[in-house]
This record gives structure tokens, C-alpha cells and sequence, in this order.
């Protein structure tokens, strides 16, 4: 019994080795065709033949262990590169819209690729559409218009940026803009245009942010803008001056001057515009002052004949008060305007009016509180005033009637420090108007002697015919 044992159980070993080796053979075989299938609708795929690549799909698919996940996969790679294919420019639309239906030839790798046939659907369609723009650009570009041309290009690329066609032409048409770009720029520059020259390359590096070219013209311009715009600056302060002078606003302009001064602004070119304009309009006040004083200095004084002049200069010194040239003329026409002395006068005998007003013989009239007031004096009468300083006198005697017999035996006595210097019979023969100027100390004592002898002096000393008017001045 053990002897038969023995020789059965090594029948069995092999017998079981044999059925494990022909299993692994035929799993092997049927892998082996599997995978040889799905390479083989892989090619047919590659080469364009849908119709034996349907064939294999129809045939595999009622085969065991079938795997349509493989066969979906191969077609969605050919339909994806389709996309990127055409996005490249690479296919045309009629090409890869064909190619791309062709895929569609079973419903069932159809309906898994529902979503992606889709995208690339939309991926051809948005290419179609920008087929005009890439003809249009073309047009652009013939007719030297760059900038359209490549606003076109742009537009395109955000859709197919890897677009070899688009990209080549815009490159092309990019240098060309470039070099137009730069060309009118300097030109515009030469013209005296830099800031349309520098909006035009600033445009320009809109398409091409790190042209070389373009980025040397635009630190060219800028500092020729620069340039320019420190001399416009520079020049403004002038510009306003001149316009302060021309307007004759001399103080208005010194104090735009120190305004501008306080800010940093350098003025010591511009200081001497204005002093050089002062001293021509203290020039013209002076000339003016000296040409008034001169007209109102002769005849008769109705009003202070330097006031005109010393109403000059005062304008003048309103705005610059401390001019010394100003204050000099000032001071000397007011030294040289007459001193009405009448004020100061002192009467010895008879009587003396003060203020007096009325028409002398000549026709010349007094009034109230001029620079003229007059004494009025009748016969007899004796008064003197002291020169207080000045060295000089100005006496006018007025009759008051044109009638000569009024004055019959009337004396007019004019005394200095004690000598006489008139002692006449002034009204006599004539009824013309005494008019004496004296040199005098400046402590010098006047006196006026007035006397009417007979009976008409005491007539017309009641009735106040013979009444005269005595006008009194102190000069220099």
C-alpha cells in the first residue's frame, strides 16, 4: 500500500504544474492581443483612418475583459492635440473641424467625450472668428499702420498665445513700429515737440516694455524736457516781474520779489531789473517835482507855489519813504515855500485887520484863509515882524480903489534893522502895486510905516476908501 502511495502524488504535482502554466500562457496570450488591439486603434487613430479604428473599437468591445476606458483615453489625447494644434496655427479650421468630427464615430466614445469634443469646439469657433482680425491686420501692416496692426496681433494672442503665424507677424510688424516709432520721435524732438515725441514712445513700450531703443529715446526726452521745463521755470519769475512793470506796480513787484526770495527762489538777477526801474520812476518824480516847482515860482503866489512838487514827491514817498534822493527834494521845497508872516505880526500903531478878504484896485481878490491872506491897513499905522531865520523878504502892497485922488499925500515906509529901504510917495502919481523883495540876516526886524497926511486922510480914514492890503512873506 505505501509503495502505491508513493507513486500517485508526483502524477498529480505535475499534472497540477502543467494546468498553471497553460493558465498563465493563455492570460498572457489574451493581455498580449488586448494590448496589440488597443495600439493598433491607436495607430489607426494617429494616421487618420477613423474607419478601421471604428472597426477594431465595434470588434473589441464584445470581447471579454474589454476596457473602453483605453479607447476613450486614445481619442480624447487626438481631440486635445487637435486643440492645441490649432491654436498653433498649425491646422486650418476646415482641416480641424473635419478632423474633429471624424472622432465622433461611435456614440459611445461620443457621449464620454461630451465635455472636451465641446472644448475644442469653442476653441475652433473663437479661431474662426478672429480670422478677419488676422486679415485686417495684414492691411495694417501693408500700409506702414503698425499700431492697429498690432493692437489686432494682441488680440488674437490672448486666444492662441503660443500662435506661431501671429507671433512671427508681430514680431515683424513690432520692429517696424519700433524703428517708426523712434524715427518720428526724433524728429519731433528736432521740431521742438519732446513731450508728443515722448507720448509716442511711452505708447509705443506699451507693445514692447523692454525696447532698448524706445527705452534710450525716453531718458533722451525726459531729460530734454527736464532741460526745458528748469528754463520755463527759471524764466516764470521774469515773465511775472515784467508784467508787475509794465503795469508800473513797482511796489507790487518788490514784494513779489521778497515772497519769491523767501521761497528759495534766487533773485539777484532779477533785483536789479526792478532797482534799475525804481530809480527811473524816482528819476521821472524828480524831474517832475523840479518842472512844477519852477512853473509855480513866478508871480503872484494865489497857493504855495512848490505844493504841486511836494504833492509829487509825497506819491513817490508813499512807496518808498526812505528814499534819500525823495526826502532831500522834498525838504528842500519846503524850505524854499514862502512863509506867510502875517500871523506874526506886531503892531505899533493904527489898526491892523488880519484874514483880510476884497478886490484890490488891480482886481485881484483875497480870500479867507489862502495861502494869500492879506493884512488890511489904513493910514496911520506902524507894525513890524522879525525874519525867525530866513533870509529873505517878499512885501506886496495892494491899493483898494482905482481912485488916485484917494492916495494924494500917502507915504509907504519900509524900514530894515533900522535903515529905510523905501521911502516914497508910492501912490502919488500911480496905483500900480508894490512888489519888494529884500535880502535880510535871519534875525532881521521889518517895520512897515504907512502915513496919510491933510484932510482927505482923515475923510477916507472914515469911510475906509484909502484902505490898502499888505501881503508878508519870509523866503529861504
Amino acid at each position: 500500500m505505501k509503495q502505491k502511495t508513493f507513486v500517485k502524488r508526483p502524477i498529480r504535482l505535475l499534472a497540477l504544474s502543467l494546468i498553471l502554466s497553460l493558465t498563465f500562457s493563455l492570460a498572457s496570450c489574451f493581455n498580449s492581443g488586448r494590448n496589440a488591439a488597443v495600439e493598433d486603434f491607436r495607430q489607426a487613430i494617429a494616421t487618420g483612418n477613423e474607419s478601421l479604428a471604428r472597426d477594431i473599437y465595434v470588434e473589441q468591445r464584445t470581447r471579454k475583459g474589454f476596457d473602453k476606458a483605453l479607447y476613450v483615453t486614445v481619442v480624447e489625447e487626438q481631440i486635445t492635440e487637435i486643440g492645441r494644434q490649432y491654436s498653433e496655427g498649425k491646422l486650418k479650421y476646415d482641416q480641424a473641424s473635419l478632423t474633429l468630427e471624424t472622432l465622433q464615430f461611435h456614440p459611445e466614445i461620443t457621449d464620454e467625450l461630451t465635455a472636451k469634443i465641446a472644448e475644442v469646439q469653442a476653441i475652433l469657433q473663437r479661431g474662426d472668428a478672429i480670422s478677419g482680425d488676422l486679415e485686417q491686420a495684414k492691411i495694417f501692416v501693408a500700409a506702414k499702420d503698425y499700431e492697429p496692426a498690432l493692437q489686432l496681433y494682441d488680440k488674437i494672442l490672448e486666444t492662441f498665445p503660443e500662435h506661431p503665424q501671429v507671433r512671427t507677424e508681430r514680431a515683424t510688424a513690432l520692429g517696424e513700429y519700433v524703428l517708426q516709432t523712434d524715427t518720428r520721435a526724433s524728429e519731433l524732438a528736432g521740431e521742438g515737440y519732446p513731450r508728443t515725441a515722448l507720448a509716442i514712445v511711452e505708447k509705443a513700450l506699451a507693445y514692447d516694455s523692454n525696447n532698448q531703443a524706445l527705452l534710450t529715446r525716453k531718458a533722451t526726452l525726459e531729460k530734454s524736457i527736464a532741460a526745458k521745463d528748469a528754463e520755463i521755470r527759471a524764466e516764470i519769475p521774469k515773465i511775472e516781474l515784467n508784467a508787475l512793470l509794465k503795469n508800473g506796480d513797482l511796489l507790487g513787484a518788490q514784494q513779489y520779489l521778497d515772497k519769491i526770495s523767501e521761497q528759495g527762489v534766487d533773485v539777484s538777477l532779477l533785483q536789479p531789473l526792478l532797482d534799475e526801474r525804481v530809480n527811473l520812476y524816482i528819476t521821472a518824480v524828480l524831474e517832475s517835482a523840479s518842472s512844477l516847482a519852477s512853473t509855480n515860482i513866478s508871480g503872484r503866489w494865489t497857493v504855495n507855489p512848490y505844493r504841486a512838487a511836494i504833492a509829487k514827491l509825497d506819491e513817490a514817498l508813499n512807496f518808498y519813504p526812505s528814499d534819500e534822493s525823495l526826502l532831500a527834494a522834498k525838504a528842500r521845497y519846503e524850505s524854499l515855500t514862502p512863509n506867510n508872516a502875517i500871523g506874526d505880526v506886531s503892531v505899533t500903531m493904527g489898526s491892523v485887520t488880519r484874514d483880510a478878504t476884497g478886490t484890490d484896485a488891480n482886481g485881484y481878490t483875497y480870500e479867507s484863509g489862502g495861502f494869500d491872506e492879506a493884512l488890511a491897513i489904513k493910514p496911520d499905522v506902524t507894525f513890524r515882524y522879525t525874519m525867525s531865520g530866513y533870509s529873505q523878504t517878499r512885501i506886496i502892497i495892494s491899493p483898494k480903489t482905482a481912485d488916485t485922488a484917494v492916495y494924494n499925500n500917502m507915504s509907504v515906509r519900509i524900514v530894515l534893522d533900522g535903515a529905510a529901504v523905501l521911502d516914497e510917495m508910492a501912490f502919488a502919481n500911480s496905483l500900480g502895486t508894490i512888489d519888494l523883495t529884500l535880502d535880510t540876516n535871519t534875525d532881521s526886524v521889518i517895520e512897515i510905516q504907512v502915513r496919510q497926511s491933510g484932510f482927505a486922510s482923515f475923510f477916507e480914514g472914515i469911510i475906509g476908501r484909502n484902505q490898502l492890503f499888505v501881503e508878508l512873506y519870509r523866503l529861504n
